[in-house]
Order: structure tokens, then C-alpha cells, then sequence
């Protein structure tokens, strides 16, 4: 896959100035890095929680004490999922402004377009992710639940449908089927994550629809 390896080549290469879907694809990594800072103390209470234990207690064999670390990851994962965040859209924009220097050149008008369409495509795992995110907190923190989310999770599927499927456009002006391939299976996956979400929480919904 000549277009990935030219793509991803140079993300944590020091010294060396980055394309914008570089930026773009770095900038998804350090958010992803943010989310992991932030939350380890959650995930590390419900490891040291036994089978069938509260990970919320601090007593009785339960991991809750370990929550209390996140008075110091919150602050530290939040900065870093910020900076992640102008970084991903920073070069997500300017990968979508960009634009080829000859436009008689084939080659060079083709790796534009797939910096475009791949810039489009991560936009998808960050959205899951941060979604993922905020329904499981809501469950967690809220006496509500997910129940008040629909809507928020309607809009990112029909963003999913919009942006995705303008990402496929883009890959198909490539005229490169691996590539082509590549950005679709993606792209699915992460619709097909949405609609487990959407399954999970809101499971009388596709009973109506049925």
C-alpha cells in the first residue's frame, strides 16, 4: 500500500515537517493517549475489583480507592486530549483545503485527494471513541443514565453517514482498489460501532422499527 506507507512514514519522525493528515492522524493518537491518562484509574479499579465486586468500593475487596487518582490524570489527560484535538482537526482542515500544486500532475492530484479522504476517515475512531465514552460516564454518574443521549447519538450516526460516505467518494477518485478497500472497511466499522451502541442502549427502538 504505497499511499498509507507514504502517509504514515513520517508521524513520529523528529526533525521532519508533517503533511496535515500526519497531523491529523497524530492528533486522533494523543487524544486517544488523553482519554487512556484520564481514565486509568477507573480502568485500573475495576481490574483489582474480584469477580462479581463493586469497583466503586473502597472496602471489601473492591478497586475504588484507585478513582481517587484522577484528581491528578483528569487535569493532565484532559490537556492532553485537548492538544490532540487541535491537532486532529487543525490538520484535518488543512488536508481538506489543500490542494494540488499542478493540476496536470495525475500523481500528485491523486495523493492529495487521498490525504483528504483519509483525513475525513480517523475523524470516525475519535467520534466512536468519545461517544463511547460519554454513554458509558453517563451510565456510570448519572441517574439518568443514557436514556437523554438519543439524539446526540442519532446526530453522530448521520455525521458518521456524511463524512464517511464522502470519504469513500474521495477514495474511489484515486482509482485505487486497496486503498478504496481500506478506507470502506473502515468506514463501516465504525457505523457498524455506532449501531451496536444504539442496539446496546436503545434496543426497543429497533424493536419498533422491526
Amino acid at each position: 500500500m504505497e499511499i498509507f506507507a507514504d502517509i504514515l512514514k513520517g508521524i513520529f519522525r523528529r526533525g521532519q515537517e508533517r503533511t496535515p493528515v500526519q497531523r491529523a492522524i497524530l492528533g486522533a493518537l494523543v487524544i486517544f493517549l488523553g482519554f487512556l491518562i484520564t481514565f486509568s484509574p477507573l480502568l485500573i479499579a475495576f481490574l483489582s475489583t474480584p469477580p462479581g465486586g463493586n469497583m466503586f468500593s473502597e472496602g471489601g475487596g473492591g478497586g475504588g480507592a484507585a478513582i481517587w487518582l484522577m484528581i491528578f490524570t483528569l487535569p493532565f489527560g484532559g490537556i492532553t486530549a485537548l492538544t490532540g484535538v487541535v491537532m486532529h482537526f487543525g490538520g484535518v482542515i488543512s488536508a481538506l483545503r489543500a490542494k494540488a500544486t499542478d493540476d496536470q500532475d495525475e500523481s500528485e492530484r491523486k495523493i492529495v485527494v487521498a490525504n483528504k479522504a483519509l483525513a475525513l476517515a480517523v475523524m470516525g475512531p475519535v467520534a466512536l471513541v468519545t461517544t463511547f465514552l460519554v454513554f458509558n460516564l453517563g451510565g456510570l454518574f448519572s441517574s439518568q443514565g443514557s436514556e437523554g443521549l438519543f439524539g446526540f447519538l442519532a446526530l453522530f450516526i448521520v455525521l458518521q453517514l456524511l463524512i464517511g460516505g464522502r470519504a469513500i467518494y474521495l477514495t474511489m477518485q484515486t482509482k485505487n482498489s486497496k486503498f478504496t478497500f481500506v478506507i470502506t472497511s473502515l468506514v463501516s466499522v465504525i457505523l457498524f460501532g455506532y449501531l451496536y451502541l444504539a442496539l446496546s442502549y436503545f434496543p426497543y427502538m429497533f424493536f419498533v422499527i422491526g
